[in-house]
């Protein structure tokens, strides 16, 4: 068995309408993906209907920290593994490869990984986006709020992945300065 076949795939989405199909595409390789969506008015719930392997599940937005703690404990995860991503990241085939290959200890409880950071499908040459754990056991991590986003806690060792996550945001710039 594939170590992909032990991971799924859990995303959070308010409104993602111009990045979740490129995320979504990229991760054909799951059995499921599960979306905790806020409750969007866009057209993202009816993009997340023509993928077969989503499972999207609405509820109401508190926090990050609630919304990924959610997806984990009441959205039905089966799995051992979770890879928790944005709606804007986009997985290379470098990545997807290096998540089959891996074959981590029982004690490595998550993985952390680095990102090249994307205006409109341009990698930047240099960015201050910090790696992140979005790889790690079901049972060993949970989420707390930190300021104005979330941050995983993970009981565990947690190892370095070589391959990065793109970070491309494809929503207008006036949305992202509101924000």
């Amino acid at each position: 068995m594939s170590m992909l076949d032990k991971i799924t795939p859990l995303i959070l989405t308010l409104n993602e309408e111009e990045n979740i199909e490129r995320v979504l595409a990229r991760l054909s390789w799951a059995r499921e993906i599960v979306v905790v969506d806020s409750g969007s008015s866009d057209a993202t719930q009816s993009l997340l209907a023509r993928f077969a392997n989503v499972r999207c599940v609405e509820h109401k937005f508190e926090s990050h920290a609630a919304q990924w703690n959610y997806g984990l404990t009441e959205a039905g995860i089966k799995t051992d593994w979770v890879l928790a991503l944005d709606a804007d990241y986009v997985l290379t085939e470098a990545f997807v490869e290096e998540l089959r290959t891996l074959s981590p200890d029982a004690d490595i409880a998550g993985y952390r990984a680095g990102f090249r950071y994307c205006v409109f499908g341009r990698t930047l040459r240099g960015t201050l986006y910090p790696p992140a754990i979005v790889l790690y056991r079901r049972a060993a991590g949970r989420y707390v709020q930190d300021g104005h986003t979330q941050r995983l806690k993970a009981s565990g060792r947690i190892e370095g992945l070589q391959a990065s996550i793109l970070h491309d945001d494809r929503k207008p710039l006036a949305r992202w300065l509101a924000s």
